[in-house]
């Protein structure tokens, strides 16, 4: 897809999840949408120009319609990516998976059992994304799989330690970016631990730098919260988002509720606001 013409959303579909991440900036007080209301959503989505969904959470295939929303997008011509933590995606389900998303992106922040420990994510983590890696490789080789790691004070400095454990075990995998996002403290969880999880836009820079002179088999990333104050949000209750310098900022209320016309009117001021910082990838 020619980037120019990308007109990108994340859908935080859900506010559900299993797991419980001391960095997590989901919405804690929204309820979900049903079904019924998020095809309505959906349609609206793609009448305003909409050509790329990517569905996160909470932990969107917790959802019980995710099935369906995926496949309604895919027939609506939509790119359709997912960020998932990974644990309700097994050996049964991994190819349909893979044919309902495009891009699959798991969420990892260390291949140490401790770290994953204390920051919510479990102590098996790393080793149930290695094999889901591994499943997709062998059952649909050449898909595209990412990894999304956050950076903050509990695992600063572990980067590297993470990068040569994986340099082999998901270059092998078909694993092909790592991004490293830094710990954005807007919303949920991750506002409330400000104080104690966040790290500088130095020390982020530090590892960015340091990284730029390696060369790695999958493409390594690191976003900052300039990138992330880029999205444009669909949150579970149905609310066109965006953030700046730390807080939400809602477009349309309740899309249910508005035109197709006020909504492309509100995604492309989005985006007229947010050219300068370059393209989604």
């Amino acid at each position: 897809m020619n980037r120019e013409n990308l007109k990108y959303v994340c859908w935080n579909v859900t506010t559900k999840c299993n797991k419980k991440c001391v960095y997590c900036f989901r919405e804690l007080f929204e309820s979900d949408r049903t079904l019924e209301d998020n095809m309505i959503i959906l349609h609206k989505l793609k009448e305003a120009g909409v050509n790329r969904i990517t569905f996160s959470g909470g932990e969107p295939l917790s959802y019980e319609g995710i099935y369906e929303l995926a496949m309604e997008s895919n027939r609506l011509g939509i790119e359709t990516f997912i960020v998932t933590n990974g644990d309700y995606v097994n050996e049964d389900n991994i190819e349909l998976i893979c044919d309902l998303f495009k891009r699959i992106t798991f969420s990892c922040d260390s291949p140490s059992p401790y770290v994953n420990k204390e920051s919510g994510r479990g102590a098996d983590n790393y080793d149930h994304i290695l094999y889901l890696c591994n499943l997709i490789q062998a059952k649909r080789p050449g898909h595209i799989v990412q990894i999304n790691s956050v950076v903050t004070r509990a695992n600063y400095g572990e980067q590297e330690y993470m990068l040569s454990a994986m340099r082999d075990e998901l270059s092998l995998a078909g694993v092909s970016r790592i991004k490293f996002f830094q710990y954005y403290p807007i919303r949920g969880y991750a506002k409330q631990r400000r104080c104690t999880l966040s790290i500088t836009d130095e020390q982020f820079d530090a590892l960015r730098q340091q990284q730029s002179c390696r060369q790695e088999f999958f493409d390594v990333t690191f976003k900052d919260i300039k990138f992330l104050d880029k999205d444009c949000v669909v949150s579970p209750k149905g609310a066109l988002k965006e953030s700046e310098n730390y807080e939400d900022k809602i477009l349309i209320e309740d899309i249910t509720k508005v035109s197709s016309e006020e909504l492309q009117e509100a995604i492309d001021g989005h985006y007229a606001k947010k050219k300068a910082g370059g393209p989604h990838v």
